[in-house]
């Protein structure tokens, strides 16, 4: 069961760290610093949750919180409110956003036709 929590966490850790690149170049959040500070507070002071070269490492803490789902829910909760920044509030994160979607695809598409 811990596996599967665990397995949870990880996957909701890499989506946020992909956000976090997002938000860290958010040039409209940069004239609104009001906005990047409340984004900000939701993951502080947990922000090695979000950092990748920290991916597999958990504090005291979070290993106590990960059997009974409360990081699970606090993780779920930071992300949707960073995902809801770059998808519906932020022209600029959606545009780099689509980038870099077409730009993978891009790339899966050129391997294949090779």
């Amino acid at each position: 069961m811990i596996t599967l929590f665990l397995f949870v966490v990880q996957r909701l850790r890499k989506e946020l760290s992909l956000l976090k690149g997002y938000i860290s170049g958010c040039s409209r959040l940069e004239k609104e610093p009001e906005v990047k500070t409340k984004l900000l507070k939701k993951i502080w002071p947990r922000d090695h949750l979000m950092d990748e070269k920290l991916a597999d490492m958990y504090s005291i803490q979070d290993i106590l919180e990960l059997q009974d789902g409360h990081i699970q829910n606090l993780l779920r909760q930071i992300r949707d409110a960073y995902k809801e920044h770059v998808v519906k509030s932020c022209e600029v994160c959606l545009c780099y956003y689509y980038f870099f979607f077409l730009s993978v695809v891009l790339m899966i598409w050129s391997l294949d036709a090779f």
